[in-house]
């Protein structure tokens, strides 16, 4: 048993770095892939992320509770809100697809940096769902990060004209496509927040369930975008393994994420984010020839203070 809280312990501690690497190394990782091999399915990618994930927390609990797994489940399922969790499933199946396709048509950095949205996003649907208070200054903050935002897609778009394959068309496609997840990602954690204030499931119970209902999901999702090419080539086409290990790398992120969500709090997270937002700059210049100008490094100045003054 005291090994077990030691182990508990120790994991609660590893998430933040666990979390800063990890947000920038898939942000990077991504970029990388969807460069040299944009031809696999980004719906199988997502289907196959999901799987995996129900996988690795199945796996878990059934390490945790061995022979009474199923039992533990029953109890668990029988008194779940799975019915309320259908819509943020399929939202997060949707910010999955945007991810790749956001990835494609955006550089790593102005990705991480304009996905930075979801804050204005989050709070603004904490004030509609929950009710929740802001004072001036965190206001104030909002129009900030909207500014730095604002800045460096401009600083992108004419960065783009020296990017050999990459239009202004992408970028604002790119822009767009990280907008729609922003808005999903701030109703979704809002959401789920909500109702996760009335449930004791653990953490890795809540991931299951998102699974188990993202994977249908996931496959309907499959045979509307690319039923036709699936037939023709198959799920799998075009995957290697670099694609593999994004995928399971993208797998562990949820289980990643939980583990900072049950042992820290927003601030911690936002610092995370923040040093993440550092490491894919300079690991972007030093991988991509990132191009940047004072726009986008004004830009960048305007989101850390943004994001100091709204959670400090």
């Amino acid at each position: 048993m005291g090994r077990n809280i030691a182990f508990g312990n120790f994991l609660g501690k590893a998430s933040i770095p666990m979390l800063t690497l990890h947000s920038s190394l898939n942000i990077i990782f991504t970029h990388y892939v969807r460069r040299y091999n944009s031809t696999f399915l980004t719906s199988s990618a997502v289907f196959l992320s999901e799987l995996f994930k129900f996988l690795l927390c199945f796996g878990i609990l059934a390490v945790q509770h061995q022979s009474k797994i199923f039992d533990h489940l029953e109890i668990h399922f029988r008194r779940s809100q799975l019915g309320k969790l259908i819509i943020p499933a399929a939202l997060f199946t949707l910010q999955n697809n945007l991810f790749y396709m956001a990835n494609t048509n955006l550089d790593s950095i102005t990705y991480q940096i304009t996905y930075q949205f979801k804050i204005v996003t989050t709070a603004f649907f904490s004030y509609v769902i929950l009710a929740k208070h802001f004072s001036k200054t965190q206001v104030f903050s909002l129009a900030v990060l909207l500014f730095g935002i604002v800045l460096i897609q401009i600083e992108d778009s004419a960065s783009s004209l020296f990017i050999r394959g990459r239009t202004n068309e992408n970028q604002l496609l790119g822009f767009g496509q990280v907008i729609v997840a922003s808005i999903s990602s701030g109703f979704t954690n809002v959401y789920l927040e909500k109702i996760y204030k009335s449930s004791d499931d653990t953490l890795l119970i809540k991931n299951l369930q998102l699974s188990l209902l993202s994977i249908p999901i996931s496959i309907g999702n499959i045979l509307i975008q690319d039923g036709a090419t699936v037939s023709q080539r198959g799920l799998f086409y075009a995957y290697d393994v670099p694609v593999l290990t994004l995928v399971l790398f993208n797998a562990l992120g949820g289980l990643i994420i939980s583990l900072v969500l049950k042992h820290h709090d927003n601030i911690t997270k936002i610092f995370s984010t923040s040093v993440s937002i550092i490491l894919t700059f300079v690991l972007s210049v030093y991988l991509f020839d990132k191009r940047v100008n004072e726009y986008f490094m004004f830009g960048l100045i305007h989101v850390f203070v943004s994001i100091y003054l709204y959670y400090f």
